[in-house]
């Protein structure tokens, strides 16, 4: 169900109409865009500097290839054109041939002629758009603006696996600058992929993406990515290339080491197998006297494993040569070797909470996902459980072993446990989901306490993260699979911070492993066996209902109640724009809670807006969105449409960042009638209580009707 609609980007020009008719005819019969919707990059090359100072000049900055591309655009249109004309006038002649043999003739040979030319007219085409996809030309709108991308020549955003189809995430986020050289690169996908088809097994165990016991070489002791025929990383699989120093695509240099492999099974959606990919070059990334950009490019040979459908390549063909997708980032002169830790969890430390909750970890910057993900097992003795891996252990007395899995989110900084087991359906009809609390020998030994005016069962939960083993007092750098690590390969610090401290022997059955061990981050919680019900709602939207003249790089936030499940935010968020942009635009979530006030922010990281145009952006928020109880999100209450009631500077702010909407504040909330009662209000439309709007293409095409009112 459709809460709000974001209707921003709308040009708002005071302009006559006769000089809107001119644009029109002007634009129509050049058709040569200012750029295309995936702009070559911005950084100034050989390439573009002749461009750039054009422009400072007055002249025309335009690729010349997209030049091309348009006037043979429209030179097809055209042709097209005719022989609609030459179609209507064969029907013409037939119909009004009046039993005139000859006339018939002349219409049906006309009509055949047509046919065979809208063929070649159609073919034409294709071989034009297949070429314009080499160049790296997209299929955009005239009249579009340049977004500038730092980095090598490369399109804004491309490939068949933009976020939130393909590929759910990955580290580095594109064009993000001052990366650090021993960085590791993940990619998590959205179905499970088959690492034989991109991976060899170097190690020799027959096991893919691991390492031998001991690494002392990552090129012979850990699996490597497959290479092409000529002995170099390809684009069929994945290729890891840095750019020439000006950010020249044409100097592309593949890792001429090589680069290893490290994957683990998890569970997503109730299907195992692997879904995050952690590669590690076997050299550092860049120099110490400059800065380099890289590309990574994941192509069309990586399978999924998809036995059912014989493992089908992971990059659906639907534009013809988007079968691959690609990202840049930029990578300082520096090393990391700073430590992560933990900076918040959930429940929180020595909490309260109730039996129907997920796990949250949260750490300071992204973690090596290897080794962090999958299910808990008995530990020895079952005194205690610990997943797959050795990494985290939970110990809890009265408790049987929960069923769930650990994956990691939120830009590879939050780590999170959603319990498998069936308890009750949320208020949308979708399933709530418990921890096992105080059901071993019917709960005997578990205390009592009051929650919400009931007297129930409540257990003590007890957990450590264990962080890696490092290589020496000395350093904080960790081994690979023996625990919590950054991406860099630093191992967690805890309390006292900074210190390394060599991790001895594992022994969760000592007393103290669950209370306090060397750079371990141990927590721990009470949860009560019943359950909590009451929905989040969104409070606040960042830009604000109906904003205008948002830039390319404008921030796109929003305010939840309750702390979210990270997880839903990768699908219960969707955006729409008009027109239709193919590929879409790419985004994915990035969270951060404030438990003390029961609050997430939620950023939403995304490629550039297109600012040089009229364009509209309208974010869905869902009821597939969940706090971390499983309640889904309240449709039926979000921020109103309180913009047209500012004015002046007020206005201003207004247009950007909607009013807060919650308990405290009724007046800025758009609020339906939850019983249904009360038919004129059955739905927020854009922050507006209206009727039979509970269609979402409906309500977008009323706010497209109905443009927002011009700021002062």
């Amino acid at each position: 169900m459709l809460q709000w609609i974001n209707c921003n980007n709308r040009r708002n020009r005071k302009t006559t109409t006769i000089f809107l008719m001119a644009v029109v005819f002007f634009v129509s019969l050049c058709g040569i865009a200012v750029a295309s919707a995936q702009t070559t990059g911005g950084a100034v090359t050989a390439d573009t500097l002749g461009s750039q100072y054009a422009g400072q000049i007055g002249l025309g900055g335009a690729d010349i290839r997209l030049i091309i591309a348009n006037i043979i655009r429209i030179a097809l249109g055209l042709v097209g054109l005719i022989m609609v004309v030459f179609t209507i006038y064969a029907g013409f002649l037939w119909m009004t041939a009046g039993g005139n043999d000859e006339q018939i003739i002349k219409a049906k040979s006309i009509l055949k002629n047509t046919v065979i030319g809208l063929a070649i007219i159609l073919a034409s085409y294709s071989i034009v758009m297949f070429v314009m996809n080499l160049l790296g030309i997209g299929a955009a709108p005239t009249g579009e603006s340049a977004v500038e991308v730092s980095g090598p020549n490369t399109q804004n955003f491309q490939g068949s696996g933009a976020l939130g189809t393909v590929i759910k995430d990955h580290y580095p986020m594109r064009n993000q600058e001052d990366v650090s050289r021993n960085t590791k690169i993940v990619v998590t996908f959205r179905r499970p992929v088959k690492l034989s088809s991109f991976v060899d097994d170097t190690s020799g165990n027959g096991i893919l993406g691991d390492c031998k016991e001991t690494v002392a070489n990552w090129s012979t002791d850990c699996d490597q990515l497959k290479k092409g025929a000529n002995g170099q990383l390809s684009n069929s699989y994945v290729n890891i290339s840095k750019a020439s120093q000006n950010g020249d695509v044409a100097s592309l240099e593949s890792f001429p080491s090589g680069v290893a492999v490290l994957a683990t099974t998890t569970i997503m959606n109730g299907t195992a197998g692997v879904y995050t990919v952690v590669f590690r070059p076997n050299e550092f990334l860049g120099s110490t006297s400059e800065k380099f950009t890289y590309l990574v490019h994941l192509g069309n040979q990586i399978l999924l494993d998809d036995p059912v459908n014989r493992d089908p390549s992971a990059f659906s063909v639907k534009i013809l040569g988007n079968d691959y997708y690609e990202w840049q980032f930029s990578c300082s002169t520096e090393l990391d070797f700073n430590p992560p830790h933990v900076v918040s969890v959930y429940p929180a430390n020595s909490g309260q909470d109730y039996m129907n909750t997920a796990l949250q970890i949260t750490f300071n910057e992204p973690m090596d996902p290897t080794g962090l993900q999958g299910s808990f097992v008995n530990g020895r003795d079952d005194s205690y459980y610990v997943l797959q891996g050795n990494a985290i252990f939970l110990k809890t007395d009265h408790s049987t072993l929960p069923a769930g899995n650990f994956s990691i989110v939120n830009n590879y900084q939050t780590l999170e446990f959603i319990p498998s087991r069936e308890c009750g359906e949320n208020t949308c009809g979708g399933k709530m989901y418990c921890m096992n609390v105080c059901d071993k020998n019917a709960g005997a030994g578990c205390t009592d306490v009051v929650i919400d005016r009931s007297s129930v069962k409540n257990e003590l939960f007890k957990m450590v993260i264990k962080a890696a083993t490092t290589i020496n007092a000395n350093s904080f750098e960790g081994s690979p699979f023996t625990g919590a690590m950054d991406l860099s390969g630093n191992a967690l610090d805890s309390a006292p911070f900074g210190i390394v401290n060599v991790a001895t022997a594992v022994d969760p059955t000592n007393a103290n492993f669950f209370n306090n061990n060397a750079d371990n981050y141990n927590w721990s919680f009470n949860l009560a066996q019943i359950m909590f019900t009451k929905e989040p709602v969104v409070r606040q939207v960042i830009p604000g209902l109906d904003a205008g003249e948002i830039k390319a790089k404008q921030d796109w936030k929003m305010d939840f109640t309750g702390v979210m499940l990270f997880n839903s935010l990768y699908d219960g968020i969707s955006l729409r724009e008009e027109p239709e942009q193919t590929p879409a635009t790419c985004f994915a979530p990035r969270a951060s809670t404030d438990a003390g006030g029961n609050t997430t922010l939620v950023g939403m990281f995304h490629c550039p807006f297109l600012d040089g145009r009229s364009m509209y952006y309208f974010p869905v928020l869902t009821s597939d969105l969940m706090e971390v109880h499983f309640n889904c999100f309240n449709p039926g209450k979000g921020p109103g449409d309180s913009s047209t009631r500012a004015v002046g500077a007020e206005a201003n702010l207004r247009a950007l960042e909607s009013s807060i909407c919650d308990d405290a504040h009724p007046e800025n909330c758009c609020q339906v009638d939850p019983t249904g009662n009360n038919q004129d209000s059955i739905v927020c439309c854009n922050g507006v209580v209206s009727a039979n709007k509970n269609d979402p293409d409906k309500c977008i095409d009323e706010i497209k009707d109905t443009p927002p009112l011009p700021l002062p």
